[in-house]
């Protein structure tokens, strides 16, 4: 191998080195918020909701008490797969639910049956946008979403 060889490939490799170390460093990505963002209508919607649109609108970095923490703002459009009662929590339920429900109340009483209570109704193929926060804190193995 030539010298120029050499240089070359000491380049490349000093120039993926760094781009891998900015990376690691940098605040959490769009993808990790979306990643968030369908982990938590997975777990909640018993398969009638999807994440159809996720988009970083703001981001802010913060240093408390030595601790970094990263605020991340977004938005969103979610779609239904079947006609059902979702969300919920109401004002104190502390963030946004993808909680659903297969059906909608059958009338009378059965709209205060918890199953269905403080949720809206929404038919299969409706979308609807969606937003959020997430906060971040940086830890040795990278970002974790804590609130």
């Amino acid at each position: 191998m030539n010298s120029h060889h050499l240089r070359l490939s000491a380049l490349v490799s000093s120039l993926l080195s760094a781009v891998a170390l900015s990376a690691c460093g940098g605040p959490p990505s769009p993808s990790v918020g979306r990643a968030q963002v369908e982990e938590r209508i997975q777990a909640q919607s018993n398969g009638l909701i999807r994440l159809v649109s996720f988009d970083k609108t703001n981001g802010i970095e913060q240093d408390m008490n030595g601790m970094k923490l990263y605020e991340m703002d977004w938005t969103g459009e979610i779609e239904f797969l079947g006609d059902c009662m979702w969300g919920g929590g109401g004002p104190f339920g502390g963030g946004i639910s993808f909680n659903a429900v297969p059906g909608w109340p059958a009338g009378g009483l059965d709209a205060f049956n918890p199953r269905y209570f403080g949720k809206q109704q929404a038919r299969k193929g409706q979308r609807q946008k969606i937003g959020g926060k997430f906060v971040f804190q940086k830890t040795e193995q990278g970002w974790r979403v804590v609130g």
